[in-house]
């Protein structure tokens, strides 16, 4: 969304409820965070159905590992992604294609802990329907007459080049996996407008990710995630859980495959609470979100949908021994 006000320009990035699907997204440091050797990540998010026109994101990543005769097990890890942002009903179409870096060093012989660095470059164009707006200058006694002129210099906006950076800490075991990380975008200050205005640029914005994932006793896994994010003058929290069910078995049940179902919830204050859902089989999982809007936009006629849908595929070379290393969790 952009909003326009005086000669400076406030714009929010999209954001996700299953923040988990695009890590790229959130923090560079995340890529090709993951004992697998290449990953792929997607998530479609449609927003806000009913009351107003929808807003559909798509963002799809593949991640790889570089350099991988690195004899010190440390990892440097390149990846890439496309994201389309569809706003207005299509009024305001906006596209992104990314490209990541990140390495991974392990601060101790038994690679329990371990600290990344990323830096990410963003290629970014908007493209604005005039056509399909309307001014205060249109405006008859019978209605507005788009044929008027609309009093308005605008242009479409010319395409910028945004600049990323994080970092992340991680301790994992057979047990635990912990981290935490802080990344920040548009550090460049790149500049958007259509309004030909040089003081027009991306305000910058900065997120924090955490998650605390632990391994019970009977292989059930349990995570506890959240996300901060602040941009402008946005400020944006989301937290939940979710609970991880072995369907794998044990004992003579068990099997080579690794079969999770996943149940949780997350919450955005003041906003929504969002039931999540997901299945894990070997590589592959497939996971699904509803907002529950409890906003004001709950108490409208039509009230607000929104629904994610992300898919992932890890492919870890070398023979699968039906086991996890490590707590499975999103991220991973």
């Amino acid at each position: 969304m952009v909003i326009w006000a005086g000669s400076k320009s406030f714009a929010q990035d999209p954001h996700f409820s299953q923040f988990f699907s695009a890590p790229l997204y959130v923090n560079p440091a995340q890529t090709m965070n993951t004992d697998a050797d290449f990953r792929v990540m997607s998530n479609i998010r449609s927003q806000w159905i009913n009351p107003a026109a929808p807003y559909l994101t798509g963002i799809l990543s593949a991640e790889t590992r570089l350099l991988k005769k690195n004899t010190n097990n440390n990892i440097l890890g390149g990846g890439i992604s496309l994201m389309h942002d569809y706003t207005f009903d299509g009024i305001l179409k906006s596209n992104y294609a990314s490209s990541f870096i990140a390495y991974h060093q392990f601060l101790d012989d038994e690679k329990t802990n371990k600290i990344s660095v990323g830096f990410g470059a963003t290629y970014g164009k908007k493209n604005l329907d005039f056509s399909r707006l309307v001014f205060a200058e249109q405006f008859t006694n019978g209605g507005f007459n788009t044929s008027l002129p609309s009093g308005e210099s605008l242009s479409n906006m010319k395409s910028f080049l945004s600049l990323s950076t994080g970092i992340n800490y991680s301790y994992t075991n057979e047990i635990i996996n912990f981290e935490v990380g802080a990344a920040g975008y548009h550090l460049n200050n790149p500049k958007q407008t259509f309004l030909k205005d040089e003081y027009q640029i991306i305000p910058k914005r900065f997120t924090g990710n955490t998650l605390i994932g632990v391994q019970l006793k009977n292989s059930n896994i349990i995570n506890f995630s959240a996300i901060y994010q602040h941009q402008s003058n946005v400020n944006y929290f989301l937290f939940g859980a979710n609970y991880g069910f072995n369907l794998s078995g044990r004992g003579k049940s068990s099997t080579n495959d690794v079969i999770y179902f996943n149940l949780g919830a997350f919450y955005r204050p003041n906003d929504a609470i969002i039931p999540y859902i997901s299945y894990y089989l070997n590589d592959f999982q497939v996971g699904f979100t509803y907002d529950e809007t409890i906003s004001k936009l709950a108490i409208t006629d039509s009230k607000a949908k929104t629904f994610e849908i992300s898919m992932s595929y890890r492919l870890k070379k070398g023979e699968r021994d039906g086991a996890i290393k490590c707590p499975y969790s999103p991220w991973k």
